[in-house]
Formats: C-alpha cells, structure tokens, sequence
C-alpha cells in the first residue's frame, strides 16, 4: 500500500495497492489474507474514507470512486470525475458534500 493509507472498518482493512497500476483492496484484518481486489488501473495514489454503509476513494486522476462497504468483492456504487488536475490531498466529508482539493483550486461539490 505504497502512497495510501489503509483504513479499518467491518473487520477488513480497505486500501489501494500499487500493484497492477492501482488497485483498490481488502485484507481480512486477523490473517492478511486477501479478501478482495478491483482487476487495477485505479491510479498511482487514493485516499480512503469509510461512511456508515460505503467505502470512498479519491484517486489521484480526479475520481471519485464508491463502493459498498462489506460486500464479498468490490462493489461499486458510482463513480464521478471531479477534477482535471491531480488530487493528492484527502477529502473533507461535510454531512452531503464534499471538499476536494486538486493541484490548482478547493472545490465543494453539494450533495442531495
């Protein structure tokens, strides 16, 4: 898990692999061993938040990537673009919205 940090929640560890040009992962978090991983191409770098009932990566290419929190494979909700410039920086989760910090500007995306 070069570059990310790894988050805990439902007995896993949740995190992004620099393996396969990025992957997001899950490792059971008394064995290590390998839950779950996406095929790759997820980027060099994500942040990782977890909400109650979903897993929230932010990837250095300016997506937004959902998944299901618990399920036995990833599973993704939505995905959304939200910047052209790279995004390094970890999210700020505001109740709905969401601020996202890219290269050049601070932008807060409302949600429903």
């Amino acid at each position: 898990m070069y570059m990310s940090s790894p988050v805990e929640g439902d007995g896993l560890i949740y995190g992004h692999s620099s393996k396969r040009r990025g992957q997001f992962v899950a490792m059971d978090v008394r064995t290590g061993a390998l839950k779950w991983a996406t095929e790759g191409r997820e980027g060099e770098h994500a942040s990782i938040l977890l909400t109650p009932n979903h897993l929230f990566y932010l990837t250095n290419q300016g997506q937004i990537v959902i998944g299901r929190r618990g399920a036995e494979a990833f599973a993704l909700e939505r995905k959304y673009e939200v910047g052209t410039e790279a995004t390094w920086a970890i999210p700020i989760l505001l109740g709905p919205d969401v601020l996202i910090r890219d290269a050049t500007s601070l932008t807060r995306f409302t949600g429903k």
